[in-house]
């Protein structure tokens, strides 16, 4: 028989990790439900993907991410 507390670990253990914060584009403000809208290559290093939040993410515009360009 499986206990609740079993049964609540077994749950939360599956479960996924919540996407960092991260800066909006548009309005510059922190957000916790940030959807990626473009990758930025950059000369040296790795590039940058940049985030929006969910109320700007139509005004802002999608752009390329890692692997569109790429014959």
């Amino acid at each position: 028989m499986t206990t609740p507390r079993r049964f609540v670990d077994a749950l939360l253990g599956d479960a996924p990790a919540a996407p960092a914060p991260r800066l909006c584009v548009w309005c510059h403000e922190m957000t916790t439900a940030p959807v990626a809208v473009r990758y930025v290559q950059t000369n040296s290093g790795p590039g940058v993907t940049q985030y929006a939040c969910p109320a700007h993410v139509t005004l802002c515009g999608v752009g390329p991410m890692p692997g569109e360009l790429e014959d």
